[in-house]
């Protein structure tokens, strides 16, 4: 019975332990991927990030952007995404009341263009908050969520052969007129020469 009541206390309060240090704060998914295939995604890219508050309190969650740091901890065959602009999210804040959960969209705006084509880029959307009794803030959390963001590898070079190829049409245009009315005044002159 002596040796019943040690045991039984270190089974149990590792469990007692686990329980009031558990999260109340839950960010998901932890990652998420964005591919293009054949045409680049502008606005809402329909990705959402839920976060879930299991405290007594409401939660303030806000994001921001940020490439991985240290940059050591980027995934291996990604790159920085150029310019963080191109990417948003929505809201930019939510209050979050007990139990409840916010939902957060992604949205891009990248640029359509040769340079971005064939890209795989990382970038962190890392969500903070502080949980709000009586407007004090009892404690804070951050959260980074991975975003993998693979442009088309073709569909952009369409799009710039169309914008060419409509600027070397006007220059054909332009060209064929020019010609064309050269031949006209030099028939009217060889008409007139010849009368």
């Amino acid at each position: 019975m002596k040796q019943t009541v040690p045991l039984v206390m270190i089974i149990l309060l590792p469990l007692i332990f686990s329980s009031l240090c558990e999260g109340n704060v839950n960010v998901q998914p932890p990652e998420i991927s964005i591919s293009m295939n054949d045409e680049f995604i502008n606005g809402n890219t329909s990705k959402k990030i839920t976060v879930k508050n299991s405290n007594n309190n409401n939660i303030n969650a806000t994001w921001y952007l940020e490439h991985p740091d240290p940059p050591s901890l980027i995934r291996p065959n990604r790159t920085f995404i150029p310019d963080l602009s191109w990417i948003d999210v929505k809201p930019k804040n939510s209050l979050i009341p007990p139990n409840g959960a916010g939902e957060f969209f992604i949205y891009l705006n990248i640029p359509e263009n040769i340079e971005t084509l064939d890209e795989h880029w990382e970038t962190w959307i890392t969500f903070k908050g502080e949980e709000q009794q009586f407007g004090e803030g009892v404690f804070n959390f951050e959260y980074a969520i991975r975003v993998y963001i693979d442009t088309p590898k073709k569909a952009a070079i369409s799009i710039n052969i169309t914008h060419s190829n409509n600027s070397d049409y006007n220059l054909y245009f332009v060209l064929v007129t020019a010609i064309a009315l050269t031949f006209l005044m030099a028939g009217t002159w060889y008409y007139k020469k010849k009368k």
